[in-house]
């Protein structure tokens, strides 16, 4: 069997793309897990700092005071969790 030859240049960007979606899936997994409910709710609001600190701010807070302005994370149950589908819409049920 004759070897392949593929230039250097696509063997890079062929990488840096594999390596990329492997580790943004992993990066949401962990985020998620770190995060818990509030990570998919459309209750929930994703505040990044200049200095690269995530916060999770719920809305809910703004008209209940029972709920906590930023949670402590992770969520586990929240009476006011509503799942978002992919676009981040209030899903229907």
């Amino acid at each position: 069997m004759k070897p392949i030859s593929i230039p250097e240049a696509v063997m890079r960007v062929s990488r840096y793309v594999i390596l990329q979606d492997v580790t943004e899936a992993a990066g949401t997994k962990d985020e998620q897990r770190r995060v818990g409910l509030c990570f998919d709710c459309v209750n929930a609001q994703r505040i990044q700092s200049d200095r690269g600190s995530t916060f999770y701010r719920c809305k809910l807070s703004d008209t209940d005071p029972s709920f906590p302005k930023y949670p402590r994370l992770p969520v586990l149950r929240c009476m006011g969790y509503m799942p978002a589908d992919s676009e981040g819409h209030k899903l229907i049920g």
